[in-house]
């Protein structure tokens, strides 16, 4: 109901508001939903990022008002700054990017936004995913002929804004434009609040995000791996299913692949739960398990979440009394240095 209730907010300020919102109040609310997925619970920033790219597709298909108000600009605006957060993954702004290009011979509006987006957001893409910079400028410059006389001389102000971008000349680039996202104010306030200047993304595609609110937990049926991979105790040795023998460093990687293919059957996406199934599986005894466990927690500062999993057992643990005797001994160790 909370959710929903601030859902009902932000639709009535930003997404229902025909006029243009400012930089500001998009940052503080987008850090209102960073700060809650954070704090309190992954599945609120799923819902939101659910709920805020619905209402951005809805916008997106109502081709007639996209040049009459400025809703698409401000929803476009909210996303650009949950992504600067680290809600939301690159690829999914590169997926709305590649959506505003197929509408370049329809409307120019389509060239103003991936400019918009450019503007604000460029070299954070470059920077997280530099083939697929690549890959847009290389698309933009194909359909720059069979859009010229449509554009006007947009479609190059965009060319030219890929250039400062694939060159990393940020300086002039902030000099000519003015941004809608304010990274300082993201940043400074998610440090003096989680201590860090972006989350942990929830990663899922454009189609996957729009299906339902628990996106993040569903996937589809996995291909069966190739390989069943079984350690071998004694020789300290990986055997695999053709029965080679290799070293276990080398596969390593491969282990990995599997404990998240493992999360995925088990539809388990939220970060914090998928390193905590991890940890289990690894570790070797219970004292182990509460270590990486104690561990998990103070690095993403979820020693709440994990207190509540273990009041809610049904039946005693050695690994839940372990960890509640290292959080006794960790708080009162805190307490002493505060002195």
């Amino acid at each position: 109901m909370i959710n929903k209730g601030i859902m009902n907010c932000i639709d009535n300020i930003i997404i229902n508001n025909e006029e243009k919102i400012s930089s500001k109040l998009l940052a503080e609310i987008a850090l209102l939903i960073t700060v809650l997925y954070q704090e309190e619970n992954e599945e609120i920033g799923g819902f939101f990022l659910h709920s805020i790219i619905s209402r951005f597709d809805e916008v997106f298909r109502n081709h007639s008002d996209w040049s009459q108000t400025k809703k698409l600009d401000n929803v476009v605006g909210l996303i650009l700054n949950l992504y600067v957060t680290g809600l939301i993954e690159s690829s999914l702004i590169y997926e709305i990017i590649d959506k505003f290009i197929d509408k370049f011979d329809q409307d120019q509006k389509s060239i103003e936004m991936i400019d918009l987006i450019l503007k604000n957001c460029g070299f954070l893409l470059r920077k997280d995913d530099p083939s697929k910079m690549c890959l847009l400028i290389k698309a933009i410059q194909k359909r720059k002929d069979s859009i010229e006389n449509v554009s006007g001389t947009k479609i190059r102000f965009i060319l030219e804004n890929l250039t400062l971008i694939k060159n990393n000349n940020s300086s002039k680039f902030s000099q000519q434009n003015s941004s809608i996202v304010l990274e300082n104010l993201i940043a400074n306030t998610l440090r003096s609040i989680i201590k860090k200047n972006r989350v942990q993304c929830l990663a899922g595609r454009y189609s996957a995000i729009l299906k339902t609110p628990h996106w993040y937990s569903y996937t589809g049926e996995l291909e069966p791996s190739e390989t069943s991979i079984v350690n071998d105790r004694t020789t300290g040795k990986t055997r695999i299913q053709d029965n080679q023998l290799v070293d276990t460093m080398i596969v390593s990687e491969t282990q990995q692949t599997d404990l998240d293919r493992l999360c995925h059957r088990l539809r388990i996406n939220a970060p914090l739960r998928k390193e905590l199934l991890k940890a289990l599986i690894v570790s070797n005894n219970y004292v182990e398990a509460a270590g990486k466990m104690i561990s998990i927690a103070r690095n993403n500062h979820r020693r709440s979440s994990m207190s509540y999993c273990m009041l809610r057992s049904m039946r005693a643990n050695i690994i839940d009394s372990m960890i509640i005797f290292l959080f006794i001994s960790l708080t009162s160790i805190e307490n002493i240095r505060l002195l």
